[in-house]
Formats: C-alpha cells, sequence, structure tokens
C-alpha cells in the first residue's frame, strides 16, 4: 500500500502570481514564494503560507543559483501534506502542525550527513516510502555519490522518523513517482 504520493506538474490549483492553494485536513491552505529584487541576499526569496486566510507561516530564504522548486506529497494513510521546498544547496519538508497552528519545518537536509556536498532532494518512490536523496553532481568523470534517509511519520510522537539507508544507490530519479 503506498503511503506518501508526489503530486506530478504544478502544485495546487493557481490562486495567482507565484501562489498556490491547497485543501488540507484543516482547511484552505495557501502557498506564496516570491523573489525579493531589493534586500540583503540571505532574504533574497520570501515565503508566506496562510490558512483559511491566517498567516500561519512567514520566512525568507538566501538567493540561491536556480532558484527554488516546490513539490508536494501526501501522506495516504492520513491526508496530511507535506511540502518540500529545495534547491540545488538545501531542501526543506514543510507541513501544518495542528498542535501549534503553524507551517513547521519537519526535515532539513542540513540536518542529515552524506560525506560529500550533494544535491539535496526530497522524493516518494513506487513503494510510497518518502526518500531524502543527496546526490553528486561531477562533469569531471568522478563516479557519483549518493546518500539515502527514509523518513517515516510517527504519528504518536507528530513527527518524521528516519532511517539512514546509507551510500550506493542509484539516482533517485530513477526510482520516484
Amino acid at each position: 500500500m503506498r503511503r506518501i504520493v508526489c503530486f506530478a506538474g504544478t502544485p495546487g490549483e493557481q490562486k495567482g502570481r507565484n501562489q498556490h492553494g491547497f485543501t488540507t485536513n484543516y482547511g484552505e491552505l495557501t502557498i506564496q514564494v516570491r523573489k525579493l529584487l531589493m534586500g540583503p541576499d540571505d532574504k533574497r526569496y520570501h515565503m508566506i503560507a496562510t490558512l483559511d486566510k491566517e498567516r500561519v507561516y512567514d520566512a525568507h530564504y538566501p538567493e540561491i543559483a536556480g532558484g527554488y522548486s516546490l513539490a508536494v506529497f501526501r501522506d495516504a494513510a492520513n491526508g496530511n501534506l507535506f511540502f518540500a521546498f529545495e534547491s540545488s544547496e538545501r531542501a526543506y519538508l514543510l507541513g501544518y502542525d495542528g498542535a501549534s497552528k503553524k507551517l513547521v519545518t519537519y526535515a532539513d537536509s542540513q540536518n542529515y550527513y552524506s560525506g560529500f556536498k550533494g544535491v539535496p532532494q526530497f522524493a516518494a518512490t513506487e513503494d510510497g516510502d518518502l526518500i531524502l536523496a543527496v546526490e553528486s553532481i561531477y562533469l569531471d568523470g568522478r563516479p557519483q555519490e549518493r546518500h539515502r534517509y527514509r523518513l517515516v511519520w510517527d504519528e504518536d510522537k507528530n513527527w518524521f522518523a528516519y532511517e539512514d539507508l546509507g551510500a550506493g544507490w542509484p539516482s533517485i530519479a530513477r526510482e520516484a513517482q
């Protein structure tokens, strides 16, 4: 049985420029990400999330070559949505926490060790596992390095536990939904 499902294409209903809406177990969640032209590089991107028009998240992210992408995952067992906000240097897994009534960061790729500098990415496999994959991108002939962690939702703790799957994997792109 699949546990995590990745939504393909543009996530959620387009609500406006750089803004998407999602129906969650808690109400209508809207996420807006915009690039700020003025201001310091460490606060170049601004993400705002609202739940039923009440602000539940407001954060700034640094300038990153290539910008950021947003992927959406749904837990098939409980209907919870999780949002992967990713760049070539860092990946965050966000989700709405009903107890704190805030969008929280459940996982940050900088908190997981891979042993090399690589590109982090969250992905759901065909088996329904949620994976944090860190993959090197060497263009000089060196062999590619890959490290994985499986994230598992813990209902009792309302948080993700993880299992270090180690190195030596093929590219996550081969297994992702």
